[in-house]
């Protein structure tokens, strides 16, 4: 009998070559929108292919290109989602246990990584502290072999460790979950998070922090981490220390604005212009990185006060300058000049003639409009000054103006 999901025909070993990571991605997103659909009417169903889709995936995609890193991020999207639907599904013990069978073996074939979030999730999986603690029981002799390794001073790695700590502490064992996750000599956050939440549970917050802060100090702190003891110390109440202690880590996004505005919707409290100086202050030879953020907060002054002292990317404040030449000229104005500044300085990227120009013309336009003028030649004279290409550039724009 054919199989009724139709992502299985798109998901077999070996199928996928080098450069088809585009088309994999596109079947993931597929595949996870028809198990979902499934889901509202048919859990249990879906809790199948769910499982499916997981024992498929890793063969299928082994040789295909992820060093973007756009396809490693589809496949946890999608591990996530199908984790959720064997977690919600009404199913019976020995229904659950045999998909969870299933789950196992995935997870401990996978060589590439692609499946170690279900190891973490595995005692939601469970659904029940009984099934979480049949697992645990099922993997801790084998743990338990590796730490004493380790405590030796031997290296060795089991990959069912993390499975068995999130069993253990969804089973409610949390006397063995930290003596097992918080015990390493070289204590790592993928297993000592699992003893630092039953800490938690047995209301021992500062041991919780200070196990997660020992996790740090080989490798530096992870964001993840920072964002698990920023929350702790909130659900104390300790929120001046959270911020103090972890703001900026656990909201780091890929630029500065995105971690600015992270950091202001969790703490709504602060002002935004004592917010930004505190970051500004907290981030030594990046300060004016913060340039972006300051302007979106409407902190223009701020802003500009950045970009006069610290570099900024010129194509950042040239993007700037064009998007408020309207409404602020003047904040758009300085803007222009000041990323003519800091290209003749020798700062930016790939910076082509379009950028100088484009740049002169704004300042000067502006200039015109808001009868500053003068100041701007005042700044850009001795900037056309070298030999430099820019500078030769400089000068030729400038006297095609009329100054008077």
């Amino acid at each position: 009998m054919p199989d009724p999901w139709k992502f299985v025909h798109h998901f077999k070993a070996g199928v996928y070559s080098w450069r088809s990571s585009a088309k994999v991605i596109s079947r993931i997103k597929a595949a996870v929108a028809e198990i979902r659909k499934v889901a509202k009417t048919d859990p249990v169903r879906a809790a199948d292919g769910a499982v499916k889709f997981i024992e498929r995936i890793v063969p299928a995609i082994e040789q295909v290109d992820s060093s973007s890193g756009a396809l490693g991020s589809a496949v946890y999207d999608a591990i996530e989602a199908m984790a959720d639907v064997v977690a919600r599904a009404p199913l019976d013990v020995p229904a659950r246990t045999r998909l969870l069978d299933r789950l196992m073996e995935a997870f401990m074939q996978d060589g590439f990584g692609y499946l170690d979030s279900l190891g973490e999730r595995w005692g939601t999986l469970c659904a029940t502290p009984e099934v979480a603690s049949y697992w645990a029981s099922e993997l801790i002799g084998t743990f338990r072999h590796v730490k004493s390794i380790r405590a030796r001073g031997g290296f060795d790695l089991y990959r069912g460790s993390t499975p068995c700590l999130s069993a253990l502490l969804a089973a409610g064992r949390l006397d063995e979950t930290i003596e097992l996750g918080g015990s390493d000599p070289r204590p790592h956050w993928s297993e000592a998070q699992f003893a630092a939440k039953a800490l938690e549970q047995q209301g021992r917050f500062d041991e919780a922090i200070a196990l997660a802060e020992a996790c740090s100090q080989f490798t530096g702190m992870r964001i993840d981490t920072a964002a698990w003891c920023e929350g702790l110390l909130i659900r104390m109440g300790r929120h001046d220390e959270a911020f103090s202690r972890y703001a900026l880590l656990a909201h780091r996004r890929t630029t500065y604005l995105a971690t600015f505005r992270s950091i202001r919707e969790r703490y709504p409290g602060i002002d935004e212009a004592e917010l930004l100086a505190i970051l500004v202050e907290r981030s030594p030879g990046e300060e004016g990185k913060w340039f972006a953020a300051a302007r979106s907060a409407g902190l223009r002054d701020a802003a500009l006060a950045l970009c006069a002292v610290h570099p900024v990317d010129p194509k950042t404040l040239i993007r700037a300058a064009k998007a408020d030449s309207a409404q602020y000229p003047v904040f758009a104005t300085h803007c222009a000049v000041a990323a003519l500044e800091w290209i003749h300085r020798g700062y930016g990227y790939e910076i082509e003639p379009s950028d100088v120009a484009g740049a002169f013309e704004i300042a000067i336009a502006l200039g015109a409009s808001t009868g500053r003028l003068g100041d701007v030649r005042r700044r850009v004279e001795p900037l056309t000054t070298g030999e430099g290409y820019n500078a030769g550039l400089l000068r030729r724009l400038m006297a095609q103006v009329a100054w008077e």
